[in-house]
Protein backbone atom coordinates (compact mmCIF):
# COMPACT_ATOMS: atom_id res chain seq x y z
CA UNK A 1 0.00 0.00 0.00
CA UNK A 2 1.58 3.63 -1.32
CA UNK A 3 0.36 6.43 0.81
CA UNK A 4 1.43 9.68 2.21
CA UNK A 5 2.91 9.29 5.84
CA UNK A 6 3.01 12.20 8.24
CA UNK A 7 5.25 10.54 11.00
CA UNK A 8 5.89 11.70 14.66
CA UNK A 9 8.52 14.00 13.86
CA UNK A 10 6.21 15.78 11.58
CA UNK A 11 8.45 14.57 8.70
CA UNK A 12 5.95 13.55 5.55
CA UNK A 13 7.29 10.38 3.40
CA UNK A 14 5.74 9.03 0.01
CA UNK A 15 6.48 5.30 0.44
CA UNK A 16 5.19 1.91 1.34
CA UNK A 17 4.38 2.41 5.05
CA UNK A 18 6.84 0.04 7.34
CA UNK A 19 8.70 1.26 10.68
CA UNK A 20 11.65 -0.24 8.81
CA UNK A 21 11.98 1.95 6.30
CA UNK A 22 14.80 4.80 7.00
CA UNK A 23 14.80 8.50 5.70
CA UNK A 24 17.69 11.01 4.54
CA UNK A 25 16.39 13.66 7.51
CA UNK A 26 17.69 17.00 8.53
CA UNK A 27 20.24 17.59 11.43
CA UNK A 28 17.87 19.35 13.15
CA UNK A 29 15.08 16.24 12.98
CA UNK A 30 17.53 13.80 13.83
CA UNK A 31 18.66 15.71 17.00
CA UNK A 32 15.21 15.93 18.33
CA UNK A 33 14.76 12.06 17.49
CA UNK A 34 17.93 11.06 19.33
CA UNK A 35 17.72 13.36 21.87
CA UNK A 36 14.33 12.07 22.76
CA UNK A 37 16.34 8.44 22.48
CA UNK A 38 18.89 9.09 24.91
CA UNK A 39 15.96 10.80 27.48
CA UNK A 40 14.34 7.83 27.56
CA UNK A 41 16.72 5.14 27.42
CA UNK A 42 19.28 4.81 30.19
CA UNK A 43 21.04 1.95 27.83
CA UNK A 44 21.20 4.53 24.68
CA UNK A 45 22.38 7.29 26.51
CA UNK A 46 25.10 5.30 28.00
CA UNK A 47 26.19 3.88 24.64
CA UNK A 48 25.90 6.78 22.53
CA UNK A 49 27.53 9.91 22.73
CA UNK A 50 26.14 13.93 22.61
CA UNK A 51 25.34 14.98 19.53
CA UNK A 52 27.63 17.65 18.02
CA UNK A 53 26.05 21.13 16.16
CA UNK A 54 29.32 21.71 15.18
CA UNK A 55 30.71 18.92 12.97
CA UNK A 56 26.54 18.96 11.90
CA UNK A 57 26.21 20.05 7.92
CA UNK A 58 29.45 17.02 7.34
CA UNK A 59 26.95 14.31 8.26
CA UNK A 60 23.62 12.47 6.71
CA UNK A 61 21.05 11.36 8.67
CA UNK A 62 18.76 8.70 8.38
CA UNK A 63 15.95 7.50 10.73
CA UNK A 64 12.83 5.34 10.69
CA UNK A 65 9.81 6.52 9.99
CA UNK A 66 8.47 6.38 13.53
CA UNK A 67 11.44 8.24 14.25
CA UNK A 68 12.44 5.30 16.59
CA UNK A 69 15.71 3.94 15.04
CA UNK A 70 18.78 6.26 13.22
CA UNK A 71 21.83 6.94 12.82
CA UNK A 72 24.38 9.19 10.78
CA UNK A 73 27.20 8.75 8.65
CA UNK A 74 30.19 11.43 8.17
CA UNK A 75 31.84 12.36 5.39
CA UNK A 76 34.96 10.63 6.15
CA UNK A 77 32.77 7.62 5.98
CA UNK A 78 32.61 7.41 10.10
CA UNK A 79 29.26 5.61 11.61
CA UNK A 80 28.01 7.75 13.84
CA UNK A 81 24.55 8.15 16.24
CA UNK A 82 23.28 5.04 15.87
CA UNK A 83 20.05 4.19 18.04
CA UNK A 84 17.07 2.49 18.43
CA UNK A 85 14.27 2.27 21.07
CA UNK A 86 13.39 -0.99 19.33
CA UNK A 87 14.68 -3.93 19.57
CA UNK A 88 15.66 -5.95 16.42
CA UNK A 89 16.89 -3.03 14.12
CA UNK A 90 20.41 -3.44 14.61
CA UNK A 91 21.33 -5.32 11.99
CA UNK A 92 18.57 -3.59 9.33
CA UNK A 93 20.30 -0.02 10.66
CA UNK A 94 23.87 -1.24 10.03
CA UNK A 95 23.04 -3.02 6.40
CA UNK A 96 21.47 0.11 5.61
CA UNK A 97 24.16 2.82 7.30
CA UNK A 98 26.38 0.43 5.08
CA UNK A 99 25.11 0.91 1.91
CA UNK A 100 25.02 4.47 2.70
CA UNK A 101 29.10 4.87 3.16
CA UNK A 102 29.52 3.79 6.51
CA UNK A 103 33.12 1.87 6.97
CA UNK A 104 34.96 2.83 10.05
CA UNK A 105 33.21 3.26 13.52
CA UNK A 106 33.97 2.94 17.35
CA UNK A 107 31.58 1.26 20.10
CA UNK A 108 31.94 0.20 23.46
CA UNK A 109 32.97 -3.81 23.63
CA UNK A 110 30.23 -5.97 23.93
CA UNK A 111 26.93 -6.92 22.32
CA UNK A 112 27.55 -4.15 19.31
CA UNK A 113 31.37 -5.80 17.99
CA UNK A 114 29.36 -8.55 16.83
CA UNK A 115 26.40 -7.01 15.35
CA UNK A 116 28.51 -4.48 13.49
CA UNK A 117 31.03 -7.79 12.78
CA UNK A 118 27.99 -9.58 10.91
CA UNK A 119 28.46 -6.37 8.39
CA UNK A 120 32.36 -6.84 7.77
CA UNK A 121 33.40 -4.66 10.41
CA UNK A 122 36.75 -5.43 12.01
CA UNK A 123 38.55 -4.49 14.94
CA UNK A 124 41.52 -2.39 14.14
CA UNK A 125 42.56 -0.98 17.73
CA UNK A 126 40.67 -0.77 21.29
CA UNK A 127 41.73 1.50 24.13
CA UNK A 128 40.49 1.32 27.79
CA UNK A 129 37.70 3.02 28.92
CA UNK A 130 38.38 6.46 30.68
CA UNK A 131 35.54 5.18 33.26
CA UNK A 132 37.04 3.05 35.65
CA UNK A 133 35.03 -0.13 35.33
CA UNK A 134 33.76 0.43 31.73
CA UNK A 135 34.01 -1.54 28.54
CA UNK A 136 36.97 -1.09 26.32
CA UNK A 137 36.36 1.39 23.33
CA UNK A 138 36.46 -0.36 20.07
CA UNK A 139 37.38 0.66 16.88
CA UNK A 140 36.51 -1.04 13.49
CA UNK A 141 36.80 -0.39 9.86
CA UNK A 142 35.61 -2.11 6.97
CA UNK A 143 38.40 -3.21 4.43
CA UNK A 144 38.00 -3.62 1.02
CA UNK A 145 40.94 -6.27 -0.17
CA UNK A 146 40.02 -6.06 -4.28
CA UNK A 147 43.00 -6.54 -6.07
CA UNK A 148 44.12 -3.70 -8.26
CA UNK A 149 46.00 -3.92 -11.34
CA UNK A 150 48.28 -1.64 -13.16
CA UNK A 151 45.46 -1.22 -15.71
CA UNK A 152 43.03 0.16 -13.52
CA UNK A 153 41.27 -2.89 -13.45
CA UNK A 154 39.97 -4.31 -10.37
CA UNK A 155 39.01 -7.64 -9.25
CA UNK A 156 37.10 -8.32 -6.55
CA UNK A 157 36.00 -12.36 -6.31
CA UNK A 158 38.22 -12.34 -3.05
CA UNK A 159 36.67 -8.85 -1.46
CA UNK A 160 34.29 -9.31 1.60
CA UNK A 161 32.88 -6.64 0.51
CA UNK A 162 32.33 -6.54 -3.37
CA UNK A 163 32.46 -10.25 -4.29
CA UNK A 164 29.22 -11.31 -5.78
CA UNK A 165 30.00 -15.23 -4.23
CA UNK A 166 31.89 -15.75 -0.63
CA UNK A 167 35.15 -15.31 -1.58
CA UNK A 168 35.85 -18.27 1.45
CA UNK A 169 33.68 -20.22 -0.62
CA UNK A 170 36.09 -19.77 -3.71
CA UNK A 171 39.39 -19.78 -2.20
CA UNK A 172 38.01 -23.43 -0.46
CA UNK A 173 36.88 -24.37 -3.94
CA UNK A 174 40.69 -23.12 -5.85
CA UNK A 175 42.78 -24.44 -3.08
CA UNK A 176 40.58 -28.15 -2.44
CA UNK A 177 40.89 -27.20 1.48
CA UNK A 178 38.00 -26.95 3.53
CA UNK A 179 36.50 -23.13 4.10
CA UNK A 180 37.63 -20.91 6.51
CA UNK A 181 35.04 -19.61 9.15
CA UNK A 182 31.29 -21.23 8.92
CA UNK A 183 27.99 -19.40 7.89
CA UNK A 184 25.80 -17.94 10.96
CA UNK A 185 22.64 -15.62 9.97
CA UNK A 186 23.91 -15.77 6.01
CA UNK A 187 26.87 -13.84 6.97
CA UNK A 188 30.67 -16.03 6.93
CA UNK A 189 32.57 -15.31 10.35
CA UNK A 190 35.87 -15.32 8.81
CA UNK A 191 35.38 -12.36 6.35
CA UNK A 192 32.08 -11.02 6.97
CA UNK A 193 30.97 -11.72 3.37
CA UNK A 194 27.02 -12.08 3.01
CA UNK A 195 26.34 -8.75 5.09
Amino acid sequence: MTSTITGPLGIDYSTEYSARTLALVSAETFALAYGLARGSSDRIREATSDFDWYECHRRDYWLSIDGRSGFAVDSDDTLLYVFSLERGRGDLLVEHAVRNGANNLDCFDGYLVDLYGRHGFREVRRESNWTPGGPDVVFMTRTCVCARHDDSSVTTFLCPLHADVDPCLTMAQVTGRRRKGSIRNGVCSNCGHGA
